[in-house]
């Protein structure tokens, strides 16, 4: 699962001594496959948990938030902005 995710050493030690399971990984991982296509975690997968789930950084944090931070911070700088942009104009729909 560190590799669905792209997970370094670090972020995927983090996790785990955080509590975070073997089933929590794979549970979350459909959410961000909502095809059920096997397909690795991606921006587009990310979009999706977004609408289903909403803001991965709101409170509380549950597994499924914390493993999609860590998924949040592989991504690059570019990638990070548009998720951020999304976020802010689904919030403006929520308004």
């Amino acid at each position: 699962m560190q590799e669905h995710y792209h997970l370094s050493d670090a972020s995927f030690a983090a996790l785990s001594s955080s509590g975070i399971t073997a089933r929590d990984l794979y549970l979350t991982a459909q959410l961000l496959d909502p095809y059920n296509k096997g397909v690795e975690a991606s921006v587009l997968g990310l979009l999706y948990y977004i609408d289903a789930k909403g803001d991965f950084r709101s409170k509380p944090q549950f597994p499924h938030r914390k493993i999609v931070s860590a998924f949040f911070e592989t991504l690059t700088t570019k990638e990070k902005m548009f998720i951020f942009d999304y976020i802010e104009m689904e919030d403006e729909d929520d308004e």
